[in-house]
Formats: C-alpha cells, structure tokens, sequence
C-alpha cells in the first residue's frame, strides 16, 4: 500500500510540472491581456439617431419653409464604415397656403472621421419617397448626401448637427412635368451608441 501512495504522490508531482507556467510566461500573459485598446467605434457598434430639422427648399420655387423629423439606424462593417437607414417625416408649406409632405425612407453608407471625441459621419442615403400634396400621391426614388458634426459626450452618447439635401425627381409621361426636388436641411441631432 506504501509503494501505491508513492506512485500516487509522484505521478502528480511530475503531472504538476508538466502543466505548470514560469513565472515569466504568466506575467506575459497578463500584460497582453491588459492591452486593450479602446476605439469609439468598432465592427459591430451600432446606433439609434433622432433628428430635428428645419427644412429650406430651394427648388422648386412655390415651397416655403417646412420641417423635419428623423429615425436613423446604423451598425459598424469596420472603424469607420458604417451601413445603415433612416426615415424622414418631413413638410413643406406652400405660397399658395397649402402643404407639401413627404416621407423619405433612405438606405444610407457613411464614412466617419474621428478626431479625439469629434466625429464627422459623411452619407449618402438612397431609397424611395412617399409624397403628397393636395390630392396628388407620388412615389418615387429619393436621395440625400449629408455630413454632420458629433461631439461623443460619452461611450453611450454624442450629440450634433448634420446638414443634407433631399433630392425628389418626379417624372411623369408628360416631360413638361418632370421636376427635381432640391431640399436642404439643418438637422440637430442625438445618438444613442450600443
């Protein structure tokens, strides 16, 4: 029985040795554990953006002042590109006292630059637009290059303003009635980042 207990004993003795980390391999180990690197945005990040917006058409010529509501999404493909959608409510008033509305549902890359806690997302949203005025219904395609300007307040939110032109073609089987809507907008905007 004593030679058994023996065996025992050196068997997880040497098992022990055969498993055992020098001190030198474990220290390493929790340096490279240590070193993480922290990036605002990474692959996978992702964000819900709010906007509110004064909108300025600028063509065509009978639209007035109007405004703008917005619900954005996006998710991180790397550090800086990003692949999202948004839509828009958004209105126009009329000079002749009526309302333009339309509602704009955009598939949107963006490009963003980092600089400390300031980014600069640059998009270019592509996608339908459901329009109405008065008792006509038009649904066509719609466009919107944007840039905008972030302040990342924290690891979970950033606040900022953007700036974009919806751009609305109409076409019709009467070219005299084909036109391009150009509708800039002044966004204030919020997002939250997860």
């Amino acid at each position: 029985m004593k030679k058994l207990i023996c065996l025992a004993l050196c068997m997880i003795l040497c098992c022990s040795a055969i498993f055992a980390q020098s001190e030198e391999a474990f220290a390493d180990d929790l340096l490279a554990d240590s070193e993480t690197v922290y990036k605002q945005n990474q692959k996978g990040d992702q964000n819900v953006q709010f906007n509110i917006a004064m909108v300025i058409p600028a063509a065509p010529k009978n639209l007035k002042l109007g405004g703008s509501g917005t619900i954005g999404y996006s998710m991180f493909l790397s550090d800086n590109l990003a692949l999202g959608g948004e839509v828009n409510f958004s209105y126009c008033g009329t000079i002749a006292g009526n309302v333009f509305y339309f509602v704009p549902v955009l598939l949107k890359p963006t490009w963003q630059f980092e600089f400390g806690k300031f980014e600069v997302p640059v998009s270019f949203g592509l996608g339908v637009a459901f329009e109405n005025y008065t008792d006509r219904f038009y649904f066509g395609i719609a466009a919107k290059p944007s840039v905008g300007f972030f302040y990342r307040f924290s690891q979970e939110w950033s606040f900022g303003a953007t700036a974009g032109v919806f751009l609305l073609p109409q076409f019709y089987s009467n070219p005299d009635y084909n036109y391009l809507g150009v509708i800039p907008d002044i966004q204030a905007a919020i997002r939250c980042h997860f």
